[in-house]
């Protein structure tokens, strides 16, 4: 023995299925040597059970990016070829004189049939290099069952073809070589170039085989005939393109067929390419589409239900945004209209024909993995796993959690892998082990409080509570408004959804009481010094998972300043959410002499941006006489671990405080209009897109301001103007739920 060594196991996708109806799930992976691993997972002991191996691996077409749609292998291809119920695991391999060879294998590991290709080497392909690539399958040609689809390739990239193998036999029933009808286009393409899309196209009660690669569009039947021939080439007369809005011909997308539009009806986006992200309907008749090579990455988006509303989304990780910068770009499935986009640090992106820079991210995949009753988009960066969810409404979203698992990763798959009930992310390390994680159930927090912002004596909150048990595991959940976390002359408000009651705590702010207490829905009113609840125009309603409170309150002219609404929810199991502050309101009071904080727009937002923020001052002796504006984010009033910054009008310089928070510095500045950042552990200030102007007694301040990952929390913008003699202290006016 001289060395010995490790062998790194392929970076790949495990897959999981009941082989058998009434088996447990079974994960199916691959191994450093190209074998199968059929084992049973238990998170009790942390370890798994091996039914069995067998020789074999997933697709792999040898190139990168969009050729291959994700790093590596693909996973094995489960399908049920016998049609009794069972599941049989369908792989390439070489036979006995290296000839290329599809196994289907049985639940328990015994070969199901064996079907060798003789004129394709079976060894895995290297990029333009003959071999058996991806395998599909489909029910083609009798619904009782499905055939398989194996695509080869005689050499260099266009001699793909397509082998439809008898799912009962393994018997070669077709073979075709071209893609779209020989003479249909002005140019032939070979018939296996890329990922396919198998649904019935046609409803016909059988499924084709839909392709976009390489510039062409075509769908095949199980007995050979092409339904459909288009390109996406821009370059011949008289033969019009699929999308004739672009610039550049895009080139090796991958299908994907959904009800985008929401109508009951399947569309197909143009994905997985760095040229072109679009979608047509089923006859190849655009929609939209974006720009021509505008930074879309070049592995498949995911496909997401954000809202739980059956609206879909498309969400493209590892696109490029701004700066050559890796963002996650959500996009509305039916319009394309860029809903949100998030950065993602960590993450690298995709160059030219697809090539992946960097920790390129895999392909998206998509499920409700915290059981909240909406989608999440879950992949990889190199070994870090990313969990994303959008905020209520799907107009901004967050990284919700990510694992960081010290060793580069496969695309991650979402199953129910121990057959409970739950959901775990399932994924493939190049260090030979397979990661089970599962997504703690959430507790119960609150959601939302709105209107978002907002000035009055009399309004009606409404607010929002979850709790993944249902809203009937809600203990009670609280509503605290003030100027600070202090039930101690606040509008201290508590509601016990079993019973209905919604209780007002007095000026003591003793939790334990007194206090008033009323019934919703019900008539009356409760009042302390500080507020009065109206029953009438006050409600409560659950449905599923939310709680939904409804509270008609006006204000007491004693009350009058700029407070914070804090939210807390409490479950049946004395799990508790903490204070979260998700609002803020204007209580009307007379006007003060000198400086004073007006306001900002806007008010609530969800997201690290970056975002432009409009901070109005003013000053009864004019704009002029204000020496100091100070903006300071954080959860309290504190300048330490804050975004915390003061603008100085007569230089025009704006200076971020560090981390230590001591106001008389070190900080850093810079002048505004102009350019270059200013930063700290917490946020970073722009000036281009910040700008300043100053008018009568109004100054208004605009900042573009990003923060930081570690900043992740519910915080509060707190705005102070003082003068050379006068202060108006600090003032809450606005939140942000940093991701």
């Amino acid at each position: 023995m001289v060395q010995s060594s490790l062998i790194p196991a392929p970076l790949s996708s495990a897959v999981v299925g009941h082989l058998r109806p009434l088996d447990p799930p079974t994960i199916i992976v691959q191994d450093a040597l190209e074998n199968l691993v059929a084992f049973r997972p238990s998170s009790v002991t942390g370890g798994a059970t091996v039914s069995w191996t067998h020789v074999g691996r997933g697709g792999n077409m040898g190139g990168g990016g969009s050729i291959t749609g994700q790093p590596g292998f693909a996973g094995a291809l489960l399908a049920s070829l016998a049609g009794d119920g069972t599941l049989q695991t369908v792989a390439a391999t070489s036979g006995p004189v290296g000839q290329a060879r599809i196994v289907a294998i049985q639940p328990d590991g015994t070969d199901f049939w064996t079907s060798d290709l003789d004129r394709f080497p079976g060894a895995t392909p290297a990029w333009n290099q003959a071999g058996a690539t991806l395998v599909f399958a489909g029910r083609f040609r009798d619904p009782s069952h499905e055939d398989v689809v194996a695509a080869t390739r005689r050499g260099a990239d266009g001699s793909e073809e397509l082998n439809l193998l008898d799912g009962h036999t393994g018997q070669l029933v077709w073979n075709d070589p071209y893609g779209n009808t020989p003479g249909s286009l002005p140019y032939q393409r070979g018939a296996g170039e890329g990922w396919d899309a198998i649904y019935d196209w046609d409803h016909d009660g059988l499924d084709e085989i839909v392709n976009e690669a390489s510039d062409v569009f075509w769908v095949k039947n199980g007995k050979d005939q092409n339904l459909i021939n288009r390109t996406f080439d821009l370059g011949w007369t008289g033969v019009p393109p699929i999308f004739p809005n672009v610039s550049t011909t895009p080139f090796h997308g991958v299908p994907v067929a959904a009800d985008f539009l929401n109508n009951g009806t399947e569309t197909i986006l143009y994905g997985a390419s760095s040229y072109l992200l679009g979608l047509m309907d089923a006859n190849a008749n655009a929609i939209w589409n974006g720009a021509s090579a505008s930074g879309t990455p070049a592995v498949l988006q995911g496909i997401a239900d954000f809202d739980g509303n059956g609206t879909l989304s498309v969400v493209s990780a590892g696109a490029t945004g701004a700066g050559g910068q890796s963002v996650l770009n959500v996009h509305r499935g039916s319009t394309g209209q860029m809903l949100w986009s998030i950065p993602l640090s960590a993450c690298g992106t995709f160059v030219g024909d697809g090539a992946p820079v960097g920790n390129a991210p895999t392909p998206v995949t998509v499920g409700d993995i915290n059981a909240d009753g909406r989608d999440e988009a879950i992949f990889a960066c190199g070994s870090i796993i990313y969990v994303v969810g959008a905020d209520p409404g799907n107009r901004s979203g967050k990284i919700l959690w990510s694992l960081d698992l010290g060793t580069p990763l496969g695309t991650p798959i979402l199953a129910d892998a121990e057959g409970n009930g739950q959901l775990e992310i399932v994924v493939v390390g190049s260090n030979g082990y397979v990661y089970g994680i599962g997504s703690p159930l959430p507790g119960p927090m609150p959601t939302a409080a709105g209107p978002a912002g907002g000035n009055g004596i009399s309004q009606s909150f409404t607010v929002t509570f979850s709790d993944p048990g249902g809203y009937q595991n809600l203990q009670v959940v609280d509503v605290l408004i003030n100027n600070a976390l202090d039930g101690r002359r606040a509008c201290y408000i508590a509601f016990t959804p079993s019973s209905n009651s919604l209780l007002l705590v007095d000026d003591a702010g003793d939790a334990g009481g007194p206090y008033q207490g009323l019934v919703l829905p019900g008539s009356g009113s409760i009042a302390n010094g500080q507020c009065t609840i109206n029953g009438a125009g006050s409600s409560a309603t659950g449905s599923g998972t939310t709680l939904t409170l409804t509270l008609a309150i006006t204000f007491s002219a004693g009350f009058a300043g700029n407070k914070i609404v804090y939210l807390s929810a409490q479950d049946k199991s004395a799990a508790n959410s903490g204070w979260q502050a998700l609002d803020t309101w204007s209580v009307p009071g007379s006007a003060p002499a000198g400086p004073a904080v007006s306001g900002m727009s806007p008010a609530r937002t969800y997201n690290f941006g970056p975002a432009t923020y409009t901070f109005t001052f003013t000053d009864t002796n004019g704009w002029q006489d204000i020496s100091v504006a100070n903006v300071l984010v954080n959860s309290a009033i504190d300048g330490r671990h804050a975004c915390y910054l003061a603008f100085v009008p007569g230089s025009e310089s704006v200076f971020l405080v560090d981390d230590a928070g001591d106001a008389a510095g070190p900080y850093s500045g810079m002048v505004i209009p102009g350019s270059g950042t200013v930063s700290n552990s917490q946020c970073s200030i722009g000036a281009a897109g910040s700008s300043v102007a100053g008018s009568g007694n109004t100054l208004t301040l605009t900042l573009a301001i990003t923060f930081s990952p570690g900043f992740a929390a519910n915080q509060v913008f707190y705005l102070a103007a003082r003068s050379t003699t006068l202060n108006s202290v600090w003032q809450a006016v606005g939140s942000v739920s940093v991701p």
